[in-house]
């Protein structure tokens, strides 16, 4: 993989923190240099807020001003971020927010996440995928992630939205 600057998006609530530090987590430990930034626009639910993380396989020093993969779980996040984009940059969007198209991948988060509930773990599924990182290995992050949390029942859930 080439480096890249990737921005998880969306509103307060919906599990942004869990997602990136799954997906940062996941790719330290495979080997790649990060750089994680965060911006919130209200720790209220609602608001948007953002985590970006700049990987690599060579060490980096500081975050990257072009997002080069937006994985947005919102509508809002195209239209916040879109002057971010790098030329060559993807968008990952929920199926209702965007079709497929020239640099728009549309996912059905929601129906890979079971309505909603689980949005973050399938965005962590689909970027996962898409950046080659093992399967198996992403639910041992899942496993260590919500195991400590003590419900066993939330941690199978997140392990079926990620198979």
């Amino acid at each position: 993989m080439n480096a890249l600057n990737i921005c998880i998006c969306g509103e307060a609530g919906q599990g942004l923190v869990t997602v990136g530090q799954l997906l940062s987590k996941s790719l330290v430990r495979t080997g790649y240099h990060i750089v994680v930034t965060q911006s919130y626009q209200s720790r209220i639910r609602g608001g948007h807020n953002a985590f970006y993380i700049r990987v690599s396989p060579a060490p980096v020093a500081a975050p990257a001003d072009d997002i080069d993969v937006l994985v947005t779980l919102n509508e809002e996040g195209i239209v916040l971020h879109r002057e971010e984009m790098a030329p060559d940059g993807w968008v990952l969007c929920d199926a209702a927010y965007g079709k497929s198209g020239e640099r728009v991948l549309s996912i059905p988060y929601a129906e890979i996440g079971e309505g909603g509930e689980f949005l973050n773990i399938a965005a962590f599924a689909v970027i996962g995928a898409l950046l080659g990182l093992d399967a198996h290995f992403m639910g041992e992050m899942v496993r260590e992630a919500f195991g400590k949390k003590g419900n066993p029942a939330t941690m199978e859930k997140n392990l079926s939205v990620l198979e």
